[in-house]
């Protein structure tokens, strides 16, 4: 049986391969590949006191975890989410990202509604001279009561900018969500700015682990 897995490598898979090959196959050759949790708790644990925690290192797991679960289902004749407690539904919706300038922005937006998606996400940058407020309060109005827009930041504000950003985003109706509004360090402005605003604020695509995601 062959278990496949992904790790998720955008810029040097090299060093995931090298990883793989020389940390963790070492730690899970001659084990029983039935015991998931238990081995990646063992790879895990082989630099949890050098510090790595996150990056290549634990995405690097993430692939030999995947492929241990994808073993564990063929070896039993199931779906991995039958393992993981069943199926909770048979579609899902989804939401697709809309780029261009000036109208073009509104009228992909008001494609992609029309294609059928509910909600659409774009960027929202900051600097001086930049009005991209302006830019998603354009986009939610050619869309209001048909769909929603999100607005991913990649960590680019502080919080007194965020908050002052937030209070803007906030009066428009059909906001779904904010991502990644603070740099993903600022694990105590979250809350903060969280409190403040009216539309949720969304976080944690860089974190890795549950006591990552416990501390956020």
């Amino acid at each position: 049986l062959i278990g496949w897995g992904e790790c998720h490598a955008p810029s040097t898979p090299r060093v995931h391969q090298a990883i793989v090959q020389d940390l963790l196959a070492p730690v899970l050759l001659g084990q029983d590949a039935r015991n998931v949790e238990v081995l990646w708790e063992k790879m895990y644990s082989t630099e949890r006191t050098r510090g790595y925690s996150n990056g290549f290192y634990t995405e690097a797991i993430a692939g030999a975890d995947i492929a241990l679960w994808d073993l564990l289902g063929k070896s039993l004749g199931v779906p991995v989410y039958q393992l993981l407690g069943g199926k909770y539904r048979d579609t899902a919706a989804t939401y697709t990202g809309i780029g261009g300038n000036g109208g073009a922005l509104v009228e992909n937006a008001q494609k992609a509604v029309a294609d059928g998606f509910q909600v659409v996400k774009m960027g929202l940058s900051k600097g001086a001279g930049t009005n991209d407020v302006a830019r998603v309060r354009n986009v939610a109005a050619g869309i209001v009561g048909k769909g929603q827009v999100m607005v991913d930041s990649l960590g680019a504000y502080k919080l007194g900018e965020a908050q002052h950003v937030g209070a803007q985003l906030d009066e428009i109706p059909n906001i779904a969500w904010w991502e990644d509004a603070l740099a993903p360090e600022d694990t105590a402005g979250y809350p903060t700015l969280s409190a403040q605003m009216k539309a949720p604020i969304v976080a944690g695509e860089m974190l890795s682990n549950r006591y990552q995601l416990r501390d956020l």
